[in-house]
Parts: C-alpha cells; sequence; structure tokens
C-alpha cells in the first residue's frame, strides 16, 4: 500500500535495495504481480458473475483474464527496448507491478460493493461511484507509471510522461481490440474508433 501512497519514495527506495547488491533474476519474480493481478480479477469477476469465488470457477476465469497482464508485460518491453539499462526485464516488470496498487483497490472495492449491494442497485453503482472511482485510479496510475519511469529506469520527466503515454496507447489499443473489435484486422479497429468518436459527439 506504500506504492499507492508515495510511490516515489517506494520506487527509489526499491532501486536502492537492488543496487545495493546483485539481484537475482527469475521466472518467478517476473509472474509473481501478473499472477497477483490475474487472481485480483477473476476473483471480482467470479463475485460478480456468482456471488461466490470458488477454485473451481476462479481458475478458468484466471487463465481468459490472463491477457491483461500479458498485454501489459508486452507494451512494457516495447517501451522499454532501448532503456533497460543493466536491469533484466523480469526486475522491471517485477517493479512496475509495484505500481498496481490503485486499480487493484479499485477492483476488490467496486466486486464488493456490487457483491454486497442488491441487483436493483447496481446501474447507479456502475454510473456513478464506478465511473468516479475509474477516472481517480486512472489518473493517479498514471501518475505512478511516471514515477517508475522517472526513478526506476532513470528518465527525465518529460521522457517519463512520454514512457507513460506511450505504454497506455499500445496497451488500451490492443484492450480495445480484444473488448470492442468484432473483426480483428486494422480497418476493423479504425472503424470501431471513428463509430466510437461519432458516438461520443452525440
Amino acid at each position: 500500500m506504500c506504492a499507492l501512497v508515495r510511490p516515489a519514495r517506494v520506487f527509489q527506495a526499491l532501486v536502492g535495495e537492488r543496487n545495493a547488491g546483485p539481484v537475482r533474476s527469475t521466472f518467478w519474480m517476473a509472474v509473481r504481480r501478473p499472477v497477483f493481478l490475474t487472481l485480483v480479477i477473476a476473483c471480482v469477476v467470479s463475485l460478480l458473475a456468482t456471488s461466490v469465488a470458488t477454485l473451481r470457477l476462479v481458475g478458468p476465469t484466471a487463465l481468459y483474464w490472463s491477457f491483461v497482464p500479458v498485454v501489459e508485460i508486452l507494451a512494457l518491453t516495447i517501451v522499454l527496448w532501448s532503456r533497460r539499462n543493466s536491469q533484466t526485464l523480469a526486475s522491471l516488470v517485477d517493479v512496475f507491478f509495484v505500481g498496481h496498487a490503485a486499480w487493484t483497490l479499485f477492483l476488490l472495492l467496486f466486486g464488493a460493493a456490487l457483491a454486497l449491494s442488491p441487483p436493483q442497485h447496481w446501474w447507479f453503482l456502475v454510473t456513478r461511484p464506478a465511473i468516479a472511482g475509474i477516472v481517480l485510479a486512472a489518473g493517479w496510475s498514471a501518475y505512478v507509471d511516471v514515477c517508475f519511469f522517472r526513478y526506476v529506469c532513470g528518465a527525465t520527466l518529460s521522457s517519463a510522461i512520454g514512457s507513460a503515454a506511450l505504454f497506455r496507447v499500445i496497451a488500451w489499443i490492443v484492450f480495445f481490440w480484444i473488448f470492442a473489435v468484432p473483426e480483428p484486422t486494422p480497418l476493423g479497429v479504425i472503424q470501431e474508433l471513428v463509430a466510437a468518436f461519432k458516438d461520443l459527439r452525440q
């Protein structure tokens, strides 16, 4: 939770710890926090769908939603391809996912609110508090990512802002492609984006 409140200090401390001695890069280091995020998403989805979260439900749901951290790791790899310096990709992925506290907290609160509320209140929760929560989580998460690129990757402030923006562009385009595009082609993506823009203008 410290990363949620003081991301700059947490990232600086993590960098200091890793500079103090050699860090053994392992597969588990790279996947432990992405796996945790996937399990949180799976538990929330299971709660919303059935009001319970059992291993029988969470397991398959986690496999399905595992594309979320996979897409983020791929986007992060692209952004950091020429900026890794002496740090391994596994350690960078591990530290980057420390900054998911805002989204994790939002998902847990959102899932709990819907699971504990009667169905007739869901529309209000989804259209009012949930939208406010998404805006807050997205804004704070963007700031956390800027802190990551600045203090962990050693980028300047302008470069860190650009890296955080590029990461979101790559990841969100892929998410949009997966969720909203019935025809998974570049033309299909463009058509869906144009249609979404027209809907927003109406």
